[in-house]
């Protein structure tokens, strides 16, 4: 306790309990998961069903003033049953001081030259074919193992052939890790430690929640 408390945590905690307790009230299946169960506190909160002494875990892979990664509570729960307990975390905590994580999804390598292909026209054959011999490679690279990918050997002639190929190869490797959308993350929640007054641009999933990210949060997740 002493540690959770002089590292700041104990929000996090608490509030984390809190979340397992509502959604076994909700008569939903749950266990934690990963480093959070080697915490006895998780234990006697009742987080986790899993006592870490008599089962020898380690307090120490959950958290400790040397680790320089943020403690992880993991909580399993029937997938079906998981925007019942969005809502119910919403309706518990208020919907000004909860809010969905979102995530951006960047360019890879078949995405970007796909999307460069349709900007550029191309037949929707050639947009086909050339991101299905792309493996194992980023987008950045795309030149360069054209080069070096003996299985890309006719795919290279090609596009010393074509101008609008040659183009291509351009546009992919400047599309590479670049934004291409936004999406909620997968069993993902916010907390922030003051109502949520202002957060970054998102968009409202269709089933009725709010996904913006914040700073300055406290946040569970649950898969």
């Amino acid at each position: 306790m002493a540690t959770v408390e002089r590292l700041g945590f104990s929000g996090y905690v608490l509030t984390a309990a809190r979340v397992a307790d509502l959604i076994r009230k909700m008569g939903i299946r749950i266990q934690a998961r990963g480093s959070g169960v080697g915490s006895v506190l998780h234990y006697a909160l009742h987080t986790s069903s899993v006592e870490p002494i008599a089962n020898g875990l380690l307090f120490e892979r959950f958290l400790s003033p040397e680790r320089q990664y943020l403690p992880d509570i993991d909580l399993d729960v029937e997938s079906a049953r998981r925007h019942d307990i969005y809502r119910a975390v919403f309706d518990f905590f208020g919907a000004d001081r909860v809010s969905l994580m979102s995530m951006t999804n960047a360019y890879r390598g078949r995405g970007a030259v796909r999307d460069a292909g349709l900007a550029m026209g191309l037949s929707g054959d050639t947009i086909d074919a050339i991101p299905k011999q792309m493996w194992r490679f980023n987008a950045r690279d795309f030149r360069r193992a054209l080069v070096e990918k003996p299985e890309l050997a006719e795919l290279a002639a090609d596009v010393r052939r074509s101008e609008h190929l040659d183009l291509l190869v351009d546009l992919t490797a400047k599309l590479d890790r670049l934004p291409h959308h936004f999406s909620v993350r997968p069993a993902g929640s916010s907390s922030p430690t003051h109502r949520c007054r202002t957060a970054p641009g998102c968009r409202r999933p269709g089933w009725g929640c709010p996904c913006p990210s914040s700073t300055n949060t406290t946040w569970t997740r649950w898969a």
